[in-house]
């Protein structure tokens, strides 16, 4: 280990009976095992410390090549975040320019309904009991088409709110069909409710 033979060592061990005499000797020879062995386990904790640092950078290099593949797919998922936003912005103008559209034609609606109406109220003048009866259910149409097209409204500023209103807004929407005929107008109506 330091480069002594036996022939260095035999003459040690003679130096060491001659300065200490034969009562020391052998506790100074268990002292010197005592810390021989003792040298010999800080060196062999010292080496394995070394090779748990060289085991340690082996394995940081080995994350650090998985960071890089992680920020990589971060970057992706982040492009395609942006692209279903930019997406789903779209989707939102197209709704709303439906949404426009289905705005318009439902006050189209709602008026005609309430035109509709008051020409059977006109009409009716109070011979026709019946006709009055269609001229309200007319008009309550036009009430529930109108709060539904007021909640759709409300709804357009949550989210999904359209796709929630769908069902409340054709369950506002009535058949109504109103035919002429010799014995004045008769009506077919199914309320909706």
């Amino acid at each position: 280990m330091f480069g002594i033979g036996f022939n260095e060592l035999v003459l040690i061990a003679l130096v060491a009976l001659i300065v200490l005499g034969p009562e020391k000797l052998p506790g100074v020879a268990r002292t010197a095992g005592v810390m021989m062995r003792r040298a010999r386990l800080a060196w062999n904790d010292l080496q394995a410390e070394i090779q748990g640092d060289v085991d340690l950078q082996a394995i940081k290099q080995e994350f650090s090549g998985n960071i890089d593949a992680v920020r990589e797919a971060a970057r992706s998922l982040e492009n395609e975040t942006k692209a279903l936003h930019d997406q789903l912005g779209e989707v939102v103008k197209d709704t709303q320019g439906q949404a426009s559209e289905i705005e318009v034609s439902v006050a189209k609606t709602i008026g005609q309904l309430r035109s509709v109406a008051t020409q059977l109220d006109e009409q009716a003048g109070g011979e026709r009991d019946d006709l009055r009866v269609v001229a309200a259910d007319l008009r309550a149409t036009a009430e529930r088409i109108s709060k539904a097209e007021e909640q759709r409204r409300l709804a357009v500023s949550e989210p999904d709110g359209d796709a929630a209103m769908l069902p409340t807004i054709a369950a506002a929407l009535p058949t109504v069909s109103v035919d002429s005929s010799d014995s004045g107008l008769d009506s077919k109506h199914d309320s909706g409710t």
